[in-house]
C-alpha cells in the first residue's frame, strides 16, 4: 500500500499536462478547425488535446501557427508545417 501512495502524485502529474491551456494552441486549432475545418480534427476538443501534447514534447507552436496562417488551408503546406515545427 505504501508503494500505491508514493506513486499517485507523480501519476497525477504524468496526466495532468492535457488539462493546461495555452493560447497558441487555441489559437492554432481556432485556425486548423474553424477556419480551415482541417479534417484530421474533428473537433477543437481533439485539436487541442493534440496541440497540448505536443507542445509539452517540445513542439514550437507559436511557429507552427503563423506557417498554418501563411499556408491558407493548403493541406500539403499544414502537413508541411507540422513537420517543420512539430514533434517529427
Amino acid at each position: 500500500m505504501r508503494s500505491l501512495s508514493v506513486l499517485l502524485p507523480f501519476l497525477s502529474l504524468s496526466c495532468g499536462g492535457a488539462e493546461g491551456d495555452s493560447s497558441d494552441c487555441t489559437a492554432l486549432c481556432g485556425e486548423l478547425v474553424t477556419i480551415c475545418a482541417y479534417e484530421a480534427f474533428p473537433s477543437l476538443d481533439s485539436c487541442m488535446q493534440g496541440c497540448l501534447y505536443n507542445e509539452e514534447r517540445g513542439a514550437l507552436i507559436d511557429l507552427q501557427l503563423d506557417c498554418v496562417q501563411v499556408a491558407q488551408c493548403d493541406t500539403f503546406s499544414i502537413v508541411e508545417c507540422e513537420h517543420v515545427y512539430g514533434i517529427d
